[in-house]
């Protein structure tokens, strides 16, 4: 089997270099021709995993994990893969370093990639994704936690994906130690779940979780009594209602004709995202939704059971802009797991129509 060489560089506030290995089975160093792996050096580990409790910085990490405002699967994914289990190990090594020779030799090669000094190269962990196995070196027990953390973070990242490109992780570790580390950082939270949405493949992840910061923050009025609901058109704006709204779709002669026409009411919603993204610096919604837009341009307004039939103002039981003013959607129970499936109710709390990303 190949192995692939794998290197980091991150900044933690150390005058040092921070090299961790990740790619295909544990990636590793290649010594005279020879490729060797972490996990074929010679070192030796502990007879017995480390417990969750003498993990430092995994703590931290999970209370990050669990406040991020994202589904609770995509919470989940990343708790499996830092959380330790039987299938899921951390170890230190015994003496909690390398020997003295298989160090300078390990060093030297990454200092050399690196273009470094080798008394530069501080090794923190170095994992197997095919083992899911992570090991902790003597270093890593020296940082600060929110450092610790991040380590983690990554580590599990590349357990969850080893074949993640090293830019988008390194990117990614950035924006969640500037978020651990200040919570008010909420432009580096949305970076950083926008990245997260591409490793889960879930291009919905930023718009649910920044309706729930914008919601929290207050930045949409209250839509109803019940809680966590928004009005449908201080998300979608009301020229994209009308444009979905006042249509007969019965009239479109084929299915294409259809997608074309939601297309370019899709547009009117690019315009009113950007308005508002302008007029509201402070929303993060609407950032999301102009990113999302710009990537995908796929919004929809449905029934309350068919995908293949457009909610229609029709149901209107009142003049038609009260209707339209008055439905609402419950930003807290999306019905789908990747895709964001919001109820749609109307002034009665009756549920008449989903709104699909």
């Amino acid at each position: 089997m190949r192995h692939m060489i794998g290197v980091l560089v991150l900044f933690l506030g150390l005058n040092a270099f921070a090299v961790r290995e990740v790619q295909n089975g544990g990636g590793g160093v290649n010594t005279n021709g020879q490729l060797e792996t972490f996990f074929s050096a010679n070192f030796r580990l502990e007879d017995q995993p480390e417990d969750a409790q003498k993990i430092p910085g995994l703590a931290r990490l999970i209370a990050e994990i669990d406040a991020l405002p994202i589904k609770a699967y995509a919470k989940g994914r990343l708790l499996e893969v830092v959380f330790p289990t039987a299938d899921r190990n951390y170890y230190r090594i015994k003496g909690g370093e390398f020997d003295p020779i298989t160090r300078r030799r390990v060093a030297a090669e990454y200092a050399r990639i690196l273009g470094v000094p080798a008394d530069k190269v501080v090794f923190f962990a170095a994992s197997s994704p095919q083992s899911k196995t992570t090991v902790l070196m003597n270093e890593f027990y020296k940082l600060k936690e929110v450092e610790q953390a991040v380590i983690l973070l990554h580590e599990g990242l590349w357990i969850y994906n080893a074949t993640l490109e090293y830019t988008d992780v390194l990117s990614l570790e950035q924006d969640a130690q500037a978020y651990f580390q200040d919570h008010s950082n909420t432009k580096a939270l949305l970076s950083m779940i926008t990245k997260l949405s591409d490793v889960f493949s879930d291009r919905s992840l930023p718009l649910s979780a920044t309706m729930a910061l914008d919601y929290k923050a207050g930045i949409f009025p209250v839509a109803s009594s019940n809680p966590n609901t928004v009005r449908l058109v201080d998300l979608v704006g009301p020229g994209y209602l009308d444009c979905m709204f006042l249509h007969d779709f019965s009239n479109h002669k084929s299915r294409i004709a259809e997608i074309d026409y939601v297309r370019n009411c899709n547009q009117i919603i690019q315009y009113y995202s950007v308005m508002q993204a302008s007029k509201y610096p402070q929303a993060t919604y609407f950032q999301a939704l102009t990113l999302y837009l710009s990537r995908f341009g796929t919004i929809d307004v449905l029934d309350t059971y068919r995908d293949t039939t457009h909610l229609s103002g029709s149901l209107a039981k009142m003049n038609y802009e009260s209707f339209r003013d008055s439905i609402y959607v419950d930003i807290q129970q999306p019905m789908g797991g990747t895709k964001l499936d919001l109820k749609i109710y109307n002034g009665e709390n009756e549920q008449i129509g989903r709104l699909r990303f």
